[in-house]
């Protein structure tokens, strides 16, 4: 006889958010892809990078309108989020363009080291790794986790900081926002 959320008797909860998760990763952790095999259109995607992640990945899941939770390494820190709901939270472009008005030389960075192995605290990745862990949890029971539409940057030396992102007008997961506004006759906040 199975449980209130769908789990058979005995079966940890983990396991009942596994058939509904998969991870997708590059780097030295070795993860490839995880989760039930069975699941064809699991209802998150946890996308693991050790140094940037490439955006064509994102780009697909936005275009497929696959929820998604961005896990990535840089030097000295690691960043979970921002949990991507398209149509609805920031993607990981708008991050991007909110990041190229703070400095126009990051894309052209940040394209230079996608693909390249970026060495990890393995404290700084385990932490990592369990908040998105939890975060993805949280949004498999239907709460809203910290990395939604935001950013959990984690670094040796400082507390966690959580920043907020709003999807951006110059990103195209963002264009249904302004068509709806200029038909109603207001710009876009």
């Amino acid at each position: 006889r199975g449980s209130a959320d769908g789990r058979r008797r005995g079966e940890p909860p983990l396991r009942i958010a596994l058939r509904r998760a998969a991870v997708y990763g590059r780097g030295a952790s070795g993860v490839v892809r995880t989760g039930d095999d069975r699941v064809d259109e699991p209802a998150l995607v946890v996308l693991l990078s050790e140094g940037p992640l490439d955006g064509e990945r994102t780009d697909e899941m936005v275009r497929g309108g696959r929820a998604h939770l961005v896990v990535e390494s840089g030097p000295d820190t690691w960043t979970v989020g921002p949990l991507v709901v398209p149509g609805v939270t920031a993607c990981l472009r708008c991050v991007d363009a909110a990041l190229a008005e703070e400095d126009d030389r990051r894309a052209v960075v940040v394209s230079q080291l996608v693909g390249n192995e970026v060495p990890s605290d393995a404290l700084l990745q385990s932490l990592a790794l369990s908040w998105a862990v939890r975060d993805a949890r949280t949004y498999l029971a239907g709460r809203t986790p910290a990395s939604w539409s935001a950013s959990v940057i984690l670094t040796r030396d400082d507390e966690p900081t959580v920043r907020p992102w709003l999807r951006h007008p110059y990103c195209g997961c963002a264009w249904d926002l302004i068509a709806s506004a200029r038909a109603e006759g207001s710009e876009p906040a």
